[in-house]
């Protein structure tokens, strides 16, 4: 069947947004999440749009991170999935890609992976 649902963002209001956040809280780090496909809204135009007006960008899995660098996105990213293995855990390393720590296991595994 084919959907009737679709789902458009006004990137100008995005960054908008992002700029209230900013002014509400001049001193704080931000991390822009967009994981999901930038919750549906395409990964890579949502991260070029934020990408030099937030501070990491954040996602969920592996793929994502993998997609940005390899899709040009130089922002500092920060991964929050943390089944990975050990090369993915060195890709990360590698490609700066920061790895959310969810317990005292994940954290050994990947203190080993880079010793």
């Amino acid at each position: 069947m084919h959907s009737t649902a679709w789902a458009e963002i006004d990137l100008e209001a995005l960054l908008h947004n992002l700029q209230c956040v900013r002014d509400t809280a001049p001193n704080a780090r931000i991390v822009s999440m967009i994981k999901a496909d930038a919750y549906g809204h395409g990964l890579l135009p949502v991260a070029k749009t934020l990408a030099t007006q937030c501070d990491k960008l954040g996602v969920a899995r592996f793929g994502e991170a993998k997609q940005l660098r390899e899709g040009g996105i130089a922002t500092p990213l920060l991964l929050m999935g943390t089944l990975l293995t050990n090369e993915e855990i060195q890709w990360c390393a590698d490609h700066k890609v920061a790895l959310a720590v969810h317990s005292e296991c994940f954290a050994e595994q990947a203190y080993q992976s880079q010793h």
